[in-house]
């Protein structure tokens, strides 16, 4: 199952709401992107429940994007692969500068 509707969509909601990094594979653009919308949209209700219990804090980066996908076809598979692996170097380097600008105002 994708991660645009029924299963995948609610594992993908449950994984935002612990706080954590998604990247939602479906091959429907139009359903995946609404669920990232709602993903994001539960991402900042926990950011805003966190920074509350935690005045102190920082904003914490999140990730939620998509790739539309069918995992019938090797290529796009290999691709939606390729994509997240870029992601994931990215957004580590992102991780990287927040701490470092976090350490600074310390």
């Amino acid at each position: 199952t994708g991660a645009g509707a029924g299963i995948g969509s609610a594992i993908a909601k449950a994984f935002a709401q612990q706080g954590c990094n998604v990247l939602l594979v479906d091959r429907d653009e139009d359903n995946v992107k609404q669920v990232v919308r709602e993903c994001q949209h539960i991402q900042q209700q926990q950011q805003q429940q966190q920074r509350q219990q935690q005045r102190q804090q920082q904003q914490s980066l999140l990730l939620c994007d998509y790739f539309v996908c069918d995992v019938t076809n090797k290529k796009q598979v290999h691709e939606s692969v390729q994509y997240a692996d870029s992601l994931a170097s990215k957004y580590q380097h992102s991780i990287t500068k927040h701490l470092q600008q976090q350490q600074l105002q310390q």
